[in-house]
């Protein structure tokens, strides 16, 4: 919030950009709506765009029931039949649980789903309540700090079905802690179109090297709100933060026939009078009509001997 405060009051700034968690973006939010700030975001929460009333928020990450859909669908297409579910209780992990449940249906489900608080001493309770009745597979939905205290008490109750979670709790220092007891984990969330020409681009700009795996996944992000705003600046000739904000839809969502996937083409493109299409590096860029990014690739990987191994790719 201080943050926000100097970067509104003093540098006078016509957007924030790169906000990840749902709580600094909607925390922030109302500050930037009452001075007219663009806001530019990887945040999930479902809330978002319903708090957004003067169309500023552009968000480059699917809304967290997407998630949900897209993690039960490539769940289902793995064979499983019977879950098990319970999160961290906050925005995040409490509305993808409700499109986890939408795609695999409650008919599946051995018990209701619940929701823990995190920062617990034990969750041995609610493991033993998760695991009620030998699901196939339980769904958890949380952060690598708790997760890590969960998948623990999993491991000592002795659960051997599938244990399914999204990828951001299962990060190097979630694999360092558990060694080979992580093994068979599987994790989803959503990637960058890494056949796509902007993430070819993206990976030599941020001097990578060139693989077949997904790398900086929120980088691309990064990249593509810094290259949206840039361009739609120079398409609307002004930094007047509602013709921008117009400009941004038309840039990456409007009826343009030139598609560019980076700033310099991008802009030579505007200066010539052509109207264009911004094809990003972690996405296609498209949104709609409350700013929410449209079509995001997802990928499903199972940990084996410390490495993320992936199962499948899906466009959702």
């Amino acid at each position: 919030m201080r943050a926000a405060d100097k970067l509104i009051n003093v540098n006078g700034v016509l957007a924030i950009l790169g906000t990840w968690s749902s709580s600094v973006t909607l925390g922030i939010m109302p500050k930037c709506q009452d001075a007219g700030v663009i806001q530019m975001c990887t945040s999930s929460s479902a809330d978002i765009p319903l708090r957004d009333e003067k169309g500023l928020v552009f968000n480059f990450q699917a809304l967290s029931p997407v998630w949900g859909r897209a993690i039960a669908s490539l769940a289902l297409r793995r064979g499983f039949k019977s879950f098990n579910l319970m999160a961290l209780n906050n925005d995040f992990t409490r509305s993808m649980m409700d499109g986890f449940v939408e795609i695999v249906g409650r008919d599946a489900l051995l018990i209701d789903p619940f929701y823990y608080n995190g920062g617990q001493s034990s969750y041995r309770s609610e493991v033993s309540q998760l695991i009620a009745g030998d699901p196939e597979a339980v769904f958890i939905p949380s952060y690598v700090t708790d997760f890590t205290s969960v998948y623990k008490e999993l491991y000592r109750q002795g659960y051997e079905g599938q244990v399914i979670t999204v990828s951001i709790s299962t990060g190097s220092k979630f694999k360092d802690a558990m060694g080979e007891a992580a093994n068979g984990i599987i994790h989803g969330l959503p990637v960058p179109p890494i056949s796509s020409p902007a993430y070819d681009e993206y990976v030599v700009e941020a001097g990578l090297e060139v693989t077949d795996g997904v790398q900086h996944p929120f980088g691309t992000a990064g990249r593509d709100q810094m290259s949206t705003l840039l361009l739609a600046i120079e398409a609307a000739g002004t930094t007047d933060t509602a013709k921008v904000a117009k400009a941004i839809w038309e840039v990456t969502t409007g009826e343009g026939k030139k598609t560019v996937t980076n700033v310099s083409d991008g802009l030579a493109a505007i200066r010539a009078g052509e109207a264009i299409n911004y094809s990003g590096a972690s996405s296609s860029v498209e949104f709609d009509a409350e700013g929410m990014v449209l079509g995001r690739d997802f990928q499903l990987a199972e940990i084996k001997d410390g490495k993320d191994v992936v199962i499948e790719r899906l466009a959702f």
